[in-house]
């Protein structure tokens, strides 16, 4: 036995990795497996770009993987102080703390290191058969990412070890260092975000502050707009090129955080008392907090439960907050059991900390409703507003009249406020108020019967971001022929909006419409039998021209509850047909651009009717409800 003074033991290295060998070798078969299946699911086809481009996907899974493999070995290799016989026996013998520590820790990177260079050695040859240039160089990437990841993971594993002292609060702390960013989101939006009117609850801290997110992002990129063109057919003499993905610019922060939280376990095994195996937490100190973290995450998860998996009306709301309550009483009281390693926890005295607690919330969501902080009514000022973004693919705004107006529909959504009502656009009028059609008697309308009396809402997502760097979200329904539709459909109908689509060559990004204009080949109108094989470029710009007399008209907004009308022609059974818009669609040989044409857009139908694309239709009024 090594001296009391020395930091890494031998015996103990070797027993480690003897004594779990069986997981590492499960661990190093995986990898094995999801390399071979990656290969697999390339195809046979142009199997030397697509493996490579899905070998992205690799790194991706890696960290799923290591979530689960990091809290595993965590658990093997520390499991002893989770047993107050086997504890007391170790410590007992010469080596010191620190020298059980760094020895565990060095096993527990050894089974991540091992598994990873199997994968390495593996991905090499593969990656040698692709087209890319210097595509070996990822094998490393891929090796040193997937360490990195358990790196990170494997610090937040030890950390919970030294912090409780049984199996499943373990498991439970580990869940609540990766995922408690999540959760707290999840409660704030689903809980307290409601009680708000038009605010979306940020998500950046909590994305920031969830290392699988982290995870999921980009490790390699490569550059399918230089490979393939809008068909999916390679282009010629092309040679595919790759690059770091944005992953890169936070896994080594992510490590170093794994660094700092297996030093703070360091800190706390060292000062640990023994006696804690087996409790729930390694300092009755912590009791409090626990049985708090206990009863708020049975909560959340009931309430998720619930709204995800079972789904409530919005009639049904109140159900949330009933089982909130109810999530509150089993988590508090699981937590007890834990704690006190008994299930006679149910003693007057125990309900004190609930009912404090349920206080608590209730006492914020009635702050929450009341809005003291003035939340949802806080409108920026224009002078603060760098630019503002409508809608989701509405484009993005910096100039100070464009500011302006959608200040001002910011300011009539709050004088209307409109209930939320996910999903619903088309409402009909029904015992004196309008309500969405599917929960109306027009639901059962049939041929023959009266049109109802109708009304159409659409909703705006605001985004603002500040000079200062802060982002601001709204979200607001309202009636498309009301002031704030109106406003909203001449801003969707702009030119730059409609023609927003843009695609990333060399990394840049461009407007689509260019490319298509420069070997424009093709045109196609669904209502016309057949495509125009020989498009001109003459009449593409002359189309152009009258889609963008339309949208100064303030008639291209793409959605059709903003306009009144319909095609009506027959199909090529011979029946009657009627439909809110026609789709055009302008393609090159690698590229294309299509835009909805509905029938308030005078000047486009004008142009389609004089190249005879339109011959047999009409437009009229619809004839059935307005369904969506």
């Amino acid at each position: 036995m090594q001296s009391r003074t020395s930091f890494f033991n031998g015996a103990v290295f070797r027993k480690n990795l003897s004594r779990f060998a069986p997981v590492m070798a499960l661990d190093t078969l995986l990898v094995v497996i999801m390399i071979m299946m990656t290969w697999s699911r390339a195809g046979e086809v142009n199997r030397s770009y697509y493996f490579f481009n899905n070998v992205g996907g690799l790194f991706n899974l890696m960290g799923m993987v290591n979530l689960v493999y990091a809290a595993v070995v965590a658990q093997l290799i520390f499991g002893d102080l989770f047993s107050s016989r086997m504890c007391n026996a170790l410590h007992a013998m010469p080596p010191r703390r620190e020298c059980w520590f760094v020895t565990n820790v060095v096993s527990g990177l050894v089974y991540s290191l091992i598994p990873t260079a199997v994968g390495t050695l593996i991905l090499l040859p593969l990656l040698a058969k692709t087209i890319f240039a210097g595509a070996w160089k990822v094998a490393f990437l891929f090796f040193l990412a997937a360490n990195l990841e358990f790196v990170c993971f494997f610090g937040l594993a030890v950390f919970s070890v030294m912090m409780v002292g049984s199996r499943i609060t373990m498991i439970a702390g580990y869940g609540l260092l990766n995922f408690g960013a999540p959760i707290c989101y999840w409660l704030v939006n689903s809980v307290y975000t409601p009680l708000l009117y038009g605010v979306v609850t940020p998500t950046a801290l909590a994305q920031k502050l969830c290392p699988m997110q982290h995870m999921f992002a980009s490790f390699v990129v490569t550059d399918e707009v230089k490979v393939f063109d809008d068909f999916g057919k390679l282009l010629p003499d092309v040679q595919p090129t790759y690059s770091l993905g944005e992953a890169w610019h936070s896994i080594g922060w992510l490590a170093l955080a794994g660094v700092v939280f297996a030093l703070a376990a360091l800190i706390l095994y060292k000062n640990r008392n023994l006696e804690c195996a087996g409790d729930a937490v390694f300092s009755r100190k912590l009791i409090p907090l626990f049985q708090v973290l206990s009863a708020l995450f049975v909560a959340v998860a009931a309430e998720f439960f619930l709204t995800e998996f079972v789904g409530i009306s919005d009639d049904e709301n109140y159900l949330k907050y009933v089982l909130l309550f109810c999530g509150l009483l089993v988590g508090w009281f699981a937590g007890k059991m834990l704690v006190e390693r008994s299930a006679q926890v149910f003693q007057p005295r125990s309900f004190l900390g609930l009912g404090i607690l349920a206080a608590v919330l209730a006492v914020t969501m009635g702050l929450t409703k009341l809005d003291i902080l003035r939340i949802d009514d806080r409108i920026p000022a224009q002078e603060d507003v760098a630019k503002v973004s409508i809608g989701f693919n509405g484009g993005s705004f910096e100039d100070s009249s464009d500011i302006a107006q959608i200040l001002r529909v910011q300011q009539l959504a709050l004088e209307d406020r409109l209930p939320y009502d996910e999903g619903a656009t088309a409402y009909v009028m029904e015992n004196g108020e309008y309500v969405p059609i599917a929960e109306s008697q027009a639901n059962y309308w049939q041929e023959g019967d009266p049109l109802p009396q109708q009304r159409m809402r659409d909703d705006v997502a605001l985004t603002y971001t500040l000079k200062n760097g802060k982002t601001i979200r709204r979200n607001y329904f309202f009636w498309v022929d009301s002031e704030m539709g109106q406003i909203v459909k001449s801003i969707l109908s702009r030119w730059d909006v409609v023609n927003s689509s843009t695609i990333y060559i060399d990394g840049k990004e461009v407007e689509r419409l260019p490319l298509v204009l420069e070997g424009v080949k093709e045109f196609s109108c669904s209502t016309a039998p057949t495509d125009n094989k020989n498009f001109t470029r003459e009449q593409a710009d002359a189309l152009i021209a009258a889609i963008q007399a339309d949208c100064a008209a303030g008639h291209m907004a793409q959605a059709s509850q903003y306009h009144e009308g319909v095609f009506k022609f027959l199909d090529v059974y011979g029946d009657d047909c009627e439909y809110n818009s026609i789709n055009l669609y302008i393609q090159s040989e690698n590229y294309g651009w299509g835009v909805d044409v509905y029938a308030d857009c005078a000047n486009t139908i004008r142009w389609l009717r004089d190249n005879g694309y339109m011959d047999g239709v009409t437009i009229g009024q619809r004839t059935t409800p307005r369904w969506y």
